[in-house]
């Protein structure tokens, strides 16, 4: 019998087969039985051709996604890129853009690997594509239509430019305008705008031509052109641009008025009866110049022709001043009428007018000239308008005027000083603001501007005085004997304030003395201080009021001093700021007493000789350690013999001149005399040794 192991859960034995396995079958039933083998094999084979379909029909969906997806990432990118294009840029790269997305369409269809499998890709692309062409149209019209905007509101703004740039020319202004609101127009088609709001930015645009041509006549100062344009042209500015134009004006024009009310006020301020033609001349102005202009210009400078005939316009005027028979009988204005109808009383007549003229105007000789010609009541009323006076007389007026100013050295109205009585002026402004009701602002603004003009002249005053103070020290060193003020030109002691006067009256009597004056004097020494400490105020210190103060020498000496530091570089003012620093330090903190005004300046003086010696030398700058060694040295003792021939020691800046050896000063005397022409004083002798000789 046959055995099979049989496994038990703790033993292995033998086990007993069955008699029924090795049974014979049962045919009629095995037969049966593989019938229906038979048929659910074919049952089979149909569910597995299904599964199959089924498992293709996923595998092509899933991979026509794939190819959907695939053409979006792409689109995505392309899209993105072509988002980045503006205006027109946009309009011209549609087309490629287009082509780049179908391009990119076919290589997705072109991963598929059957046909159904293309037409499942093909309809999820194909919506795809189209919304992408549909953006890509829509951004490229975005971007065109912003552009057309764009440059349809450059349009508006650059003719109205043009526009603004022409309102000199209303044949061109026009054209500008009428571009400007055809674009207007067509701005107005593109955005859909209703007729009211076309007529509202069309006069907002030519409201903005208006005020760009008023800001350019502003920005050019010229405030009367930019009112007058203002006043024509306001119905077309909208409310916003006229307030602002007239918030510009607004400074402007008060100004205008309160310079107006000053001049109309001054204008009536009164000349004394029979004043003289020397108190009518303001300080600073030369009536006599004035007078030489206007009878070269009235007639040649003639009082009669060659055949002795008077010299006689066609209007009736005569004489070398050109003065009509009724002004020279009774010329009013305070001046004395003519004694007699002498070439010379007609003559001094129209002098005496002039001067009359030049003191009603407050020493402005173009409103002095432009009376004379066509008379004060013309004048007074150009003034009173306001502005540009002289452009609202004759134009023979404003000829004779520039022709006039222009043979004085001036290119325009008068910019010379003028002297004021503030008081009086207020006294004027009030009496006309009181005879025309005018508000207590206006008022207050015509005395500011009184203020400004009193101000202004005053400066102009004191500077001419400085510079007239200078010319008069320059005069006064190329003249040694000097000895009154009545010797210096006229043109230079007219202008000298009263105190310059005084000062120069006291030069002049000093200088006269015939003793001589002992050199090193406190003035003297005084100035050489002034030099060092105070450099800027010695630079603009009149030397010449110090003649007879100081020696001549000394004098000519600071002068020479004096220009050199006018015109002195960079260099030698640190110079100088160190060495004074130095000098300083050393007497703080050197153990020095201090020092006297003579030491001082001998102490600078080997200083400045032996620093310029080191920068002569090559050294680029020095240092403050260098200016304390120099110090140092202007201070060191130095051998000197004694009065009874002993030997000894003293400070260098002490060194006299009665210390110097002998042959040292004789050697020094000498070459002083050979060089200059003269004897050198003994502190010049001393200041030379101690800044060349000594050890």
């Amino acid at each position: 019998m046959p055995r099979v192991q049989v496994y038990q859960a703790d033993q292995v034995a033998p086990a007993q087969v069955t008699r029924e396995r090795f049974r014979p079958a049962d045919m009629a039933q095995g037969g049966l039985a593989i019938a229906q083998g038979v048929t659910n094999l074919g049952r089979s084979l149909s569910e597995y051709a299904d599964a199959q379909e089924e498992i293709n029909l996923r595998f092509d969906d899933t991979e026509s996604r794939k190819a959907a997806q695939r053409y979006q990432t792409g689109a995505a990118k392309i899209l993105s890129e072509f988002q980045l294009e503006t205006g027109s840029n946009a309009y011209t790269k549609r087309s490629a853009t287009e082509e780049a997305l179908a391009k990119l369409r076919e290589e997705a269809l072109s991963g598929t690997t059957n046909d159904r499998m293309r037409r499942m890709a093909l309809d999820r692309i194909e919506g795809l594509f189209g919304a992408d062409n549909i953006k890509v149209g829509e951004h490229a019209t975005r971007q065109l239509r912003t552009e057309q905007e764009g440059t349809l509101k450059s349009q508006v703004v650059l003719s109205g430019e043009d526009a603004a740039a022409n309102w000199d020319r209303p044949d061109l202004m026009g054209a500008h305008l009428d571009t400007m609101k055809a674009a207007v127009d067509d701005l107005g088609a593109l955005n859909g705008w209703s007729a009211d709001q076309v007529r509202l930015e069309k006069a907002n645009a030519v409201s903005a031509v208006h005020k760009d041509v008023i800001n350019r006549m502003l920005a050019d100062d010229d405030i009367d052109a930019a009112h007058i344009y203002l006043e024509a042209n306001a119905d077309e500015m909208n409310a916003n641009d006229e307030l602002a134009i007239r918030g510009a004006l607004k400074e402007p024009l008060l100004t205008r008025q309160a310079q107006g009310d000053f001049d109309r006020a001054i204008t009536t301020m009164p000349v004394a009866e029979g004043a003289s033609t020397k108190d009518a001349a303001p300080t600073g102005t030369s009536l006599e110049a004035m007078v030489a202009v206007t009878a070269q210009s009235e007639s040649g400078n003639r009082e009669r022709d060659a055949a002795g005939r008077l010299i006689t316009s066609p209007a009736g005027a005569q004489g070398k001043m050109q003065v009509m028979p009724g002004t020279n009988v009774d010329p009013g204005f305070g001046v004395k009428p003519a004694r007699d109808n002498s070439d010379a009383e007609r003559t001094r007549v129209g002098r005496d007018y002039l001067a009359a003229m030049l003191k009603r105007y407050g020493g402005d000789p173009a409103k002095a000239w432009a009376a004379y010609n066509a008379g004060p009541g013309r004048v007074d009323e150009a003034i009173a308008a306001g502005g540009d006076w002289l452009s609202r007389l004759p134009a023979e007026t404003q000829a004779y005027v520039k022709k006039n100013v222009a043979a004085i050295g001036g290119g325009g109205p008068q910019q010379s000083a003028r002297i004021w009585d503030k008081s009086a002026v207020y006294s004027q402004i009030d009496a006309l603001a009181d005879k025309e009701g005018w508000s207590p602002e206006r008022r207050e603004r015509s005395k500011q501007w009184a203020d400004k003009e009193i101000a202004r002249d005053e400066q102009l005053k004191a500077r001419d005085e400085d510079q007239a103070e200078r010319e008069a020290s320059e005069w006064v060193l190329k003249n040694p004997n000097f000895t009154d003020l009545s010797q210096m030109p006229a043109n230079i002691r007219d202008r000298l304030s009263p105190e310059a006067q005084l000062r120069y009256m006291g030069a002049a009597k000093a200088n006269a003395k015939p003793k001589e004056v002992p050199a090193n004097g406190a003035d003297a020494l005084a100035l050489t201080l002034l030099s060092i400490y105070e450099p800027e105020q010695f630079k603009s210190t009149p030397l010449g009021q110090y003649a007879g103060k100081v020696t001549r020498s000394e004098l000519e000496e600071l002068a020479k001093k004096q220009a050199t530091m006018r015109t002195e570089a960079p260099k030698d003012k640190h110079l100088r700021s160190g060495i004074t620093g130095a000098i300083e330090w050393g007497q703080k903190y050197g153990g020095f007493d201090k020092f006297s005004d003579e030491q001082r300046v001998a102490i600078y003086g080997v200083m400045e000789s032996e620093a310029r010696q080191l920068l002569q030398g090559g050294a680029k700058a020095l240092t403050e350690d260098d200016y304390v060694r120099l110090f140092k040295r202007a201070t060191r003792e130095v051998p000197t013999t004694t009065w009874y021939g002993g030997k000894s020691t003293r400070p260098l800046y002490d060194m006299g001149a009665s210390n110097i050896p002998d042959a040292t000063r004789k050697k020094i005397e000498d070459t002083y005399r050979k060089t200059f022409g003269k004897d050198p004083t003994d502190e010049q002798v001393a200041d030379y040794w101690r800044r060349y000789y000594a050890k």
